[in-house]
């Protein structure tokens, strides 16, 4: 797999679930991943996207990066609160999102953004998801920094602030600034 960079703006409304499977499965394709990292991909950014409009309900920025097999992806939304994994009652229809990630991911985590917001991300490495059982883990699981306090988000004022400054595809090589002009 070659090295891919890619960023987009999503809409904060139903549709944002399936752009950003579009946005990741395209992005992942022009790099010939693998059609199980890009399945996994996919679920794991439906689940962080629905997530930001569950609780932020405003648009959200989605950055991708695969480099020598480990893909990560971002999520950045203007909601000041920072999610955990819930303990969902087994009838609950939601509330499963980060239990799924965190089965899923070779490393996931939570970050506050410097000028508010916060960011989620998750990894997939290539050992991870080739399932060998004797395979050492390439990353560790990063559990979220705080508490999810529910109830609706904060403020789509100011929308949120583009994690990444490109909203299209780049081939640029990997260790480029991403935020250079």
């Amino acid at each position: 797999m070659s090295a891919i960079e890619a960023t987009t703006l999503l809409p904060g409304d139903v549709t944002t679930p399936a752009a950003a499977r579009r946005f990741v499965r395209t992005a992942l394709e022009s790099v010939e991943a693998d059609p199980a990292v890009i399945e996994s991909a996919e679920l794991l950014t439906d689940e962080l996207v629905t997530n930001a409009i569950v609780h932020a309900a405003c648009k959200s920025h989605l950055f991708i990066r695969a480099v020598k097999g480990v893909v990560r992806v971002e999520i950045t939304d203007p909601d000041d609160h920072l999610p955990s994994m819930a303990a969902p009652d087994p009838d609950a229809l939601g509330g499963r999102g980060l239990i799924i990630v965190n089965g899923l991911a070779s490393a996931w985590g939570v970050e506050p953004t410097p000028t508010g917001g916060k960011t989620v991300w998750f990894e997939l490495s290539p050992l991870r998801h080739h399932a060998r059982e004797d395979a050492p883990t390439v990353a560790a699981r990063k559990p979220t920094v705080a508490g999810y306090r529910g109830g609706a988000a904060g403020s789509c004022a100011g929308q949120p602030r583009p994690a990444r400054s490109s909203p299209t595809l780049s081939t640029d090589p990997p260790g480029r600034d991403r935020d250079a002009p």
